[in-house]
């Protein structure tokens, strides 16, 4: 192998890659130099199972490249981020083996690029380090290491304490709230500021370097010239998020928002560990590394590609590891749009459930191109865009918990235990089992709620227009027939999607003494209060109004229920229960005789599986309703489906 000269520049020409195989990975050697020295390096294509130890780099990638890295007697082109870590991280007097996926991976093949995606989980999880570098340092990065340094070392001599011992375990418990004795200064002093606009720098917003750190066995974090162990940085956040809540209320958060992505990162991490170690596993947690929580979770993280939503978390999944369906589907050569169709059937397929619908960003508009001079995307309805989010549109999901707890314990039960199916294929169609409950023939304008510098808005209110229609369309003699509860109650318990600001969970709702039937009147709600409570925990009728009727209408049907739906819903839509679906659905009939999705739908009276009961239970069955509802995972069902084809 010929080494460049520094004057034999001009010599170099574009590098040509080699082909690669599905088990092999591409490493890079990188020469020894100094900060301002070209850089270069030598690629060498080795076996994965050949245990050679190498460094992976997690960074944000940039949007040009045209930085050249001299590799042998050829150059490539890399992005200026890159470059920069590159120069940072490389030694100056021995040969460093690193993994960068601009470099390791031909960017020109889409073969290589899907067999390598494929392989991510342990191409991360085998490196010796992750190194992640965000960027080059500023003026406030000298400030926020030195916090990191003087904090990590104060902790950890307070851990070494006996008497202190204990505190800091307890500390780590979510509501833990013994005081912390740390010497921090206040939440708006320069060393806060900076911490906190370090946490905002742009890795902490991409996709993929999510995975790459939450795969790690050993991590830094470096910026710049400085750089500390992620343990130690994740530490600090810990403890001292912890001396925030031990403080409140009336205390401003040291960490604000920015915790939340670090918190679930560690939690992903370890948990991935544990799993790696075979070790014991985060109780009720082993669905926060399915593909479609991971997707769900980081949906407001950046990629440059839609289907990279998908892709960027695929080595984190558990779910999709040896499975011979889905990873067919990594295949960069495919539109987006089939890329979301396949994974969205794929899962439905899979656990046999239709939580995956909630994250279908129901609008009333025309879909907007993904960029200036695309053609706008092209999903069937019944898939989630999961490259988009809107949080007015998402109040429901992001109030629950951070996952979706698929095939089980389902906040609601209108389908019993049944479950769904689907056909493993690209097909824009969807063919599942439902059944009619009835067609939209009165339908209230849109709440307004949090539109128009409106805060709980006025026909939502005893008294206002939804009220006095459910009171003429749904009542008779006062009394909502479906369930025989006085229409007051009925309306109540239906804008709060009957379920009160201390049911997070839905065991929580399971173990209710009794239905609710005192339950308070909202206070006024202002629209610049609105805006904090709606993105808050639960903690007053108030807003869990906002969350379930913010962006919706009511609605009664021919056959006597009432409901809530989107906003874009029209009269004659109609409702369905699909099988396997936790709630009932608003499907909209084409001229074909298939239907368009409109969004999942709370009806008032058939939330826990009455809709069945009333009209497919024979009254001689000898089983209480619920051993029959639980009865209805099993094929084939004790009542006719008709089919149901979403397009």
């Amino acid at each position: 192998m010929r080494r460049l000269k520094a004057n034999d520049c001009t010599e170099a020409k574009p590098y040509e890659y080699t082909t690669i195989g599905e088990n092999q990975i591409r490493l890079m050697y990188l020469f020894p130099g100094r900060f301002t020295d070209e850089l270069r390096c030598e690629l060498k294509v080795v076996d994965a199972d050949k245990r050679c130890s190498y460094d992976a780099i997690s960074y944000r990638w940039g949007s040009t490249q045209d930085v050249k890295l001299f590799c042998e007697a050829q150059y490539l082109l890399i992005s200026n981020e890159l470059s920069q870590a590159l120069r940072r991280f490389r030694f100056e007097s021995d040969i460093r083996v690193i993994w960068a996926d601009q470099i390791s991976i031909n960017q020109k093949s889409e073969a290589e690029q899907a067999a390598q995606v494929r392989r991510m989980g342990a191409t991360y999880s085998e490196a010796h380090e992750i190194l992640v570098w965000l960027g080059e340092e500023d003026e406030e990065t000298a400030i926020v290491y030195k916090l990191i340094a003087n904090l990590s070392r104060q902790i950890i001599e307070l851990k070494q304490q006996p008497e202190s011992r204990q505190t800091f375990n307890d500390a780590t418990i979510k509501d833990g709230t013994r005081y912390l004795p740390l010497n921090l200064t206040s939440a708006d002093s320069v060393e806060w500021v900076a911490f906190r606009n370090l946490n905002n720098r742009p890795w902490f917003t991409r996709t993929w370097t999510f995975q790459e750190l939450a795969l790690s066995q050993r991590a830094s974090v470096t910026c710049g010239s400085h750089s500390v162990p992620w343990e130690r940085f994740l530490l600090v956040c810990e403890m001292v998020s912890a001396y925030d809540r031990a403080r409140l209320p009336g205390h401003e958060s040291h960490l604000k928002e920015t915790y939340n992505y670090i918190q679930y990162l560690a939690s992903v991490r370890m948990h991935l560990s544990a799993v790696r170690s075979q070790t014991e596993v985060i109780p009720g947690m082993e669905q926060m590394v399915d593909l479609l929580n991971l997707v769900m979770a980081l949906r407001r993280n950046e990629t440059s590609r839609p289907r990279d939503k998908i892709f960027g978390l695929w080595g984190c999944a558990r779910d999709v590891q040896g499975d011979a369906v889905i990873k067919e589907f990594v295949d960069y050569s495919q539109p987006w749009e089939k890329i979301f169709s396949a994974f969205t059937k794929w899962f439905i397929m899979r656990y046999r459930d239709l939580s995956v619908f909630r994250l279908i960003n129901v609008t009333g508009n025309p879909p907007k191109p993904k960029k200036p001079g695309l053609p706008p995307p092209n999903l069937p309805s019944w898939t989630p865009d999961f490259s988009l989010y809107d949080q007015w549109n998402s109040l429901r999901v992001d109030m629950s918990s951070r996952m979706l707890l698929h095939g089980c314990d389902r906040m609601y039960n209108s389908t019993g235990s049944s479950t769904a199916s689907a056909a493993p294929d690209y097909e824009r169609q969807l063919r599942l089992r439902g059944i009619h409950v009835g067609t939209i023939t009165t339908l209230t304008e849109p709440a307004g709620n949090l539109l128009g510098d409106v805060g709980l808005g006025s026909r939502v209110l005893t008294g206002g227009e939804w009220h006095l229609t459910v009171s003429e369309k749904a009542s008779t003699n006062g009394i909502y027939l479906p369930t025989g509860e006085p229409i007051k109650l009925a309306y109540h318990r239906l804008r709060i999607g009957d379920q009160l600001w201390n049911e997070i969970r839905a065991e929580h709702r399971r173990q209710r003494p009794k239905t609710p039937l005192n339950l308070p009147e909202p206070q006024p709600v202002t629209y610049s209060a609105a805006v904090g409570i709606v993105v808050s925990p639960r903690n007053d009728i108030g807003t869990m109004i906002l969350k379930w009727t913010t962006r919706q209408r009511l609605y009664i049907t021919d056959t006597g229920y009432m409901g809530l739906c989107h906003r874009s819903c029209k009269l004659h839509d109609q409702i369905f229960l699909l099988m396997g679906g936790e709630m009932p659905f608003i499907l909209r009939k084409k001229e074909s005789g298939t239907f368009q999705f409109k969004g999942e739908t709370y009806v008032h009276g058939i939330m826990d599986g009455e809709y069945l009961i009333q009209h497919y239970k024979a009254t001689t069955d000898p089983m209480s309703d619920k051993q029959w509802l639980a009865s209805l995972n099993q094929d084939p069902l004790p009542f006719e489906t008709q089919a149901v084809i979403l397009d």
